[in-house]
């Protein structure tokens, strides 16, 4: 672990040194599907510095909380009811403009998929049988 007011340089972190921070990664999982949002949050906080701190059914409810609970990173899926994720998307950036967004998604149909990538970091799409396909 590192000392107060140590610093590490990207080119001294060997992959067998992990560097992680002292606060997790602060992770907000918005999906209408109660099964989807139950299974993601369970892998993000088994994951080592990762800790889900909001969960929500549709988009609405993520803007309105995206302040209070304070997400370093929203996941973020397309198709909802209320309000969907591309409506979403520049409403939770807006919010806090610092926040890394990605899109998952198990299905979308029609739209640019220039559309979804707007503020997104990257855009995930999860197909039946867990085949993942990544799109820069």
């Amino acid at each position: 672990m590192l000392s107060q007011g140590a610093s590490v340089y990207a080119s001294e972190i060997t992959p067998s040194q992990p560097v992680l921070s002292e606060r997790p990664i602060r992770v907000m999982v918005v999906d209408d599907s109660a099964v989807v949002r139950g299974l993601v949050s369970r892998w993000v906080n088994e994951e080592p510095g990762l800790k889900v701190v909001a969960r929500h059914a549709n988009g609405k409810l993520a803007v309105e909380d995206v302040v209070r609970s304070a997400p370093d990173i929203v996941l973020l899926d397309i198709e909802m009811p209320v309000m969907d994720g591309l409506t979403a998307l520049p409403l939770l950036l807006a919010a806090r403009p610092q926040l890394k967004i990605l899109i998952v998604s198990t299905l979308t149909f029609g739209g640019d998929r220039t559309n979804m990538l707007q503020g997104a970091v990257h855009l995930v799409m999860f197909l039946v049988f867990g085949l993942l396909l990544f799109h820069p």
